[in-house]
């Protein structure tokens, strides 16, 4: 209710100020319009003026006389200037009384507009105040409610376990098949890698043994990439025991070839020490 009292008292203040404000614009336009009027007054005074004098010029000059009778030349000629100044200056009189009325005329419509953009602009403020005053605040009420949580029976703790045991044998033949799978197709990209660039390889075998062994291992790769996503564990430990009958003496002997040299120093070093502890004795 408090909230609504003051929203009200709030209102009824606008409305005061607005009110106000209109009131002030309208006495603003009355003085500026009184003003044109004054300024509309004095223009057609002076203007009148001024035609008053021009008439008097006119008038004295048409006086002169020559001094054997009739008007002078001069004279004629002053009656003529006057006459055209006369109506050239009530031209400029009624030319600046229009100037005046446009001048006041559009200083009202300029005064109008700025009057018009501060009630737009006083009107925007009020609009944001009120939509600042209108924020409310409310304080939530949160409850939290915990459910009571039993302890497992004997039963129930039986048969969580087997679910768990299950769930641990099946991640782990998972993991077996991955495993039987990346050793399949690693085996197969490092021997074709070996039979193609192994100088050592190369040095213990045939051209005849590389290509044909070459061709099962492609043959291999492509039953993997088609079938082999679908095979067991079982069926890939076979495929790469398989590959390895053909491979595994190869690479013995290109062990061998690259091991001897080793071996058979060593062998001649023990054979001259124990020449040499022979002799000794």
């Amino acid at each position: 209710k408090k909230e609504g009292e003051e929203e009200k008292k709030e209102g009824e203040e606008e409305k005061k100020e607005g009110e106000e404000a209109e009131k002030k614009e309208g006495t603003e336009e009355e003085a500026a319009a009184k003003e044109g009027e004054e300024k509309k007054e004095e223009a057609a005074e002076e203007a009148a003026g001024e035609a008053d004098d021009a008439k008097k010029d006119g008038k004295e000059k048409k006086k002169g006389w020559w001094p054997f009778g009739g008007k002078d030349k001069d004279g004629e000629g002053a009656e003529k200037d006057g006459e055209e100044k006369e109506e050239k200056e009530e031209k400029a009189g009624e030319e600046k009384a229009e100037d005046d009325k446009d001048g006041d005329d559009k200083d009202g419509e300029s005064k109008k507009k700025k009057d018009k953009k501060k009630k737009k602009e006083k009107t925007k403020k009020v609009c944001t105040m009120k939509e600042e005053k209108r924020v409310r605040r409310v304080a939530l009420q949160v409850a939290a409610e915990t459910p009571d949580i039993k302890p497992f029976n004997a039963t129930q703790i039986t048969a969580t376990k087997k679910v768990l045991r299950e769930y641990d044998e099946r991640e782990a033949k998972i993991r077996e098949r991955a495993s039987a799978f990346n050793a399949l197709e690693s085996y197969i990209y490092v021997t074709k890698e070996k039979l193609e660039d192994s100088e050592e390889l190369k040095a213990v075998t045939t051209a005849e043994t590389r290509e044909k062994f070459t061709e099962q291992l492609t043959a291999m790769s492509g039953w993997l990439d088609e079938d082999g996503w679908e095979a067991t564990t079982e069926v890939l430990t076979d495929k790469l025991n398989e590959m390895k009958l053909v491979g595994d003496p190869m690479f013995f002997r290109m062990k061998q070839t690259m091991e001897r040299p080793e071996a058979v120093a060593k062998a001649r070093e023990m054979i001259v020490a124990v020449e040499g502890a022979v002799a000794n004795l």
